[in-house]
């Protein structure tokens, strides 16, 4: 365990004070705004990565285009 000195805003302090078990309670919703953070930024990347697949797709279906339109005439 570490402990840590912070400074929160008067409206925040004054709600965490009725929070029985603080350094459990604030260590929880780091985890989860974290956690959250984490799966925004993966889905950012994600989607980045699908749209430059999708790009390399379609250059690649154009290559192949004349050839599978071959002798269709």
């Amino acid at each position: 365990m570490v402990r840590m000195n912070i400074t929160i805003p008067d409206r925040v302090a004054q709600k965490l004070s009725k929070v029985n078990n603080k350094s459990r309670f604030i260590a929880e919703a780091v985890e989860e705004k974290i956690t959250a953070q984490e799966k925004h930024q993966m889905m950012l990347t994600l989607s980045q990565e699908y749209e430059e697949m999708a790009i390399e797709e379609k250059a690649s279906m154009k290559d192949w285009e004349v050839i599978e339109t071959e002798g269709w005439e």
